[in-house]
């Protein structure tokens, strides 16, 4: 009896440890062909973009970190913009990224630059505030909205009335 749970335990154990293996071989080929790719051009993730039903116009990403990264938030800006969605929204509560408006913007242009190569002057990127919103347009480019929390709610709607009659009015291309 005893052989017979002893043989059982170490048929377990080796079909447990096939399994593991058998999923880190698998993760593995994929990782390393993940880290070989070489990155998108601007182009291609356009081109990628068609495939795709549906895209929004306007895409808002609340960001929620105690810690805020200016070079991925350009990353997300750039990535956006590149897959076709011309107006982005950035929120974060105490105003953060609205205070490195300028560092953003710098480094937009650094990503956007590594990304588009041969395109670089593909696209322009405007980056505006809830103050400075009124009568801007994106024909061209992106139109990078920076809010928070101090906005207000009237703000805010201030805001949307903006960007629909602009685009009413054909002034914001979306």
């Amino acid at each position: 009896m005893l052989k017979l749970v002893a043989l059982k335990l170490v048929h377990w154990w080796l079909r447990v440890r096939h399994f593991f293996l058998a999923c880190w071989k698998t993760t593995k080929a994929s990782f390393r062909a993940t880290l070989s790719r070489k990155t998108k051009q601007f182009s291609d993730m356009r081109a990628d973009s068609k495939r795709l039903q549906k895209l929004p116009l306007h895409i808002s990403f609340p960001v929620n970190e105690n810690e805020i990264r200016v070079e991925d938030l350009a990353r997300l800006v750039v990535w956006s913009f590149s897959i076709g969605i011309s107006c982005i929204s950035l929120y974060d509560r105490a105003g953060v990224i609205k205070a490195r408006k300028d560092q953003l913007g710098a480094q937009i242009l650094r990503v956007k630059d590594q990304l588009t190569k041969r395109e670089a002057e593909q696209f322009s990127v405007k980056i505006v505030t809830a103050d400075t919103i009124s009568g801007e347009s994106c024909r061209s480019g992106a139109l990078v909205l920076l809010l928070s929390g101090k906005d207000g709610r009237q703000s805010v709607v201030d805001v949307v009335q903006s960007l629909c009659s602009s685009r009413a009015s054909r002034r914001l291309c979306l």
